[in-house]
């Protein structure tokens, strides 16, 4: 199972009867999804996938320093999985009541609780889209049991739909995106958790390698990581870094996997730190600035 989450609760996404004749038998639902929940997560993509610190050599523009502070990229630093569904984006963790304090993007505002705390809902006002956070047991992933969730951290979001005006700052930010590159992103968004241990690749987040395949030398350096997105129109560029990164050829292997990947999509690979990706019109560029990879140069300069 690629998206690590529970069989039972991935079929909702993956029904026979909402599957088009142009989609893959392998469809696993990832990008079935309404246009409101597509633009939400292309959006998404934005204030997740830009850390506090952009990288040394990027010039940073206004823009992107507006969206920059109000990134909820610390979310990607918790053990979570995610599941996309048609009509909302489900984050299942061990702990959802403690990780939603991450998730403050503009617009995004409380909306209920499930009617047996099993879930809390949160719903972002310009799309209309929801997100529903849900309790999961990680050692014991395929378990039904009752779970619960508390609600405290849940009612200190804000539950106002008028726009604050940092909020709309922020929104008013965000560039302009290409209709293939909308899909792009918010296709990246719903395969940030993917892996297979079988077929040697994992995107898990991009900063955490799930087959911990890359070891922190010794020396005593500091972890540190980055992640940084941005673009306009049908040109983008993603890149990373830090000890436990990800190669570049993973990232593009899941945007373009015969059986998980998104229809159309094709890579191209440049190098061992830089891929591509093409959608339609769309270019998403891949690159992976691994630190362990750099201490290795140094240590053979050495």
């Amino acid at each position: 199972m690629y998206t690590d989450e529970p069989k039972w609760f991935a079929k909702k996404a993956i029904g026979k009867e909402n599957r088009t004749q142009s989609q893959s038998k392998y469809d696993l639902g990832l990008d079935r999804c309404s246009v409101d929940q597509r633009r939400f997560r292309a959006i998404m993509s934005l204030f997740l996938l830009n850390t506090d610190t952009p990288p040394r050599d990027v010039a940073e523009s206004p823009a992107h320093k507006v969206i920059r502070y109000s990134s909820i990229s610390s979310l990607l630093c918790y053990t979570m999985t995610f599941s996309p569904q048609y009509d909302e984006f489900v984050v299942l963790s061990d702990m959802p009541d403690h990780i939603i304090q991450s998730v403050r993007m503009p617009g995004l505002r409380r909306n209920c609780i499930g009617n047996n705390e099993d879930w809390l809902l949160l719903t972002q006002v310009t799309t209309g889209a929801h997100v529903r956070f849900c309790p999961w047991a990680q050692d014991h992933p395929s378990h039904k049991r009752d779970l619960k969730v508390r609600s405290h951290h849940f009612h200190n979001l804000p539950a106002e739909l008028d726009l604050r005006a940092d909020e709309q700052e922020a929104l008013d930010a965000i560039p302009e995106m290409d209709p293939d590159s909308e899909r792009l992103l918010a296709g990246l968004v719903s395969r940030l958790w993917l892996s297979s241990r079988r077929e040697g690749w994992a995107v898990s987040g991009l900063t955490w390698d799930a087959l911990a395949r890359f070891h922190k030398p010794s020396g005593g350096r500091p972890d540190f990581h980055f992640r940084y997105l941005w673009g306009s129109g049908a040109e983008w560029i993603l890149r990373w870094g830090g000890l436990q990164s990800v190669p570049a050829a993973d990232v593009a292997r899941a945007l373009t996997h015969v059986a998980i990947g998104i229809e159309g999509a094709y890579a191209i690979h440049r190098g061992p730190h830089r891929s591509e990706v093409h959608l339609g019109q769309a270019r998403l560029v891949l690159e992976c600035h691994s630190a362990a990879d750099r201490f290795a140069e140094q240590g053979s300069r050495g």
